[in-house]
Parts: C-alpha cells; sequence; structure tokens
C-alpha cells in the first residue's frame, strides 16, 4: 500500500507485482504493478483489473462505434468494477435511431460513446444475441 509516495515491501513477497489486464478482453496492458504489502501479507494477484480504461486493442474496436456495456447496480455508486458483467456490444452510430431512447437520451450517448445498459434493458434490446467481436 502506498503511503507518502513510497511503497511498503512485503516482507514475503517483495514488491509484490501484479499484471494489469483489460476489463474487457482480459489482454495485458502492459502496465506492472507494484501492489507491496497488502493486508494480511498475502501475495498479489498475477493479474488484475486496475480501471475501467479499455487496452489498445479494445479501445481501437471502440472507436468503431458506440460502446454498450451491461450493468448491474449503479457504476456511479460501486466500488471497485464489481458493476461490470462482462458483457459489451458496439454499435455504429447510424444504428442509434432503431433504439427506443429519447433524442436527448440518443444525443448524450452519442457524445459520450459510451452508455450503461441495466441487465433487463440488454435483454429487452437483443444485445445478448449479438457476438462480441472484442
Amino acid at each position: 500500500m502506498a503511503k507518502d509516495g513510497f511503497i511498503s515491501v512485503s516482507p514475503k513477497h517483495g514488491v509484490n507485482p501484479s499484471i494489469a489486464v483489460c476489463m474487457f478482453c482480459g489482454g495485458d496492458t502492459g502496465e506492472l504493478v507494484l501492489m507491496g504489502m497488502l493486508r494480511g501479507d498475502v501475495e498479489a494477484p498475477r493479474k488484475v483489473v486496475l480501471n475501467d480504461t479499455p487496452c489498445t486493442t479494445c479501445q481501437n474496436i471502440f472507436s468503431q462505434g458506440i460502446l454498450f456495456m451491461c450493468v448491474k447496480g449503479d457504476p456511479n455508486r460501486s466500488e471497485g468494477l464489481d458493476w461490470f458483467t462482462g458483457k459489451y456490444s458496439v454499435l455504429r452510430e447510424e444504428a442509434m435511431s432503431r433504439l427506443p431512447f429519447t433524442d436527448i437520451a440518443k444525443a448524450e450517448i452519442i457524445t459520450k460513446r459510451r452508455a450503461a445498459l441495466d441487465e433487463e434493458t440488454w435483454d429487452k434490446l437483443g444485445f445478448n444475441n449479438v457476438p462480441n467481436k472484442g
């Protein structure tokens, strides 16, 4: 754990490294995370998701359209990333006209280039029938 800019080194595991992975595809992001001393002096996991920033490969896919993510709970109120179900889909902007959202909601989604849908809405819109290409 970092305190005052320093990493407390674990007596058992040293700097206790982990490899950061993309939350979308599980691929390495190229980041090495030095966990240091963790509570209970446990060994850090080999791979860890740090944030919701996509890796370069996923970012290239997402840049081709609008990212829709299936979520549980409220991503704005959850600690960590446990709100993400692992399901996502990328739609071309032209497809937005066929979705049953208000014009205001559509404009906001297009501007942000991403949207979070609860599982019920995800299923109703038929996203479960769309294979991911990530």
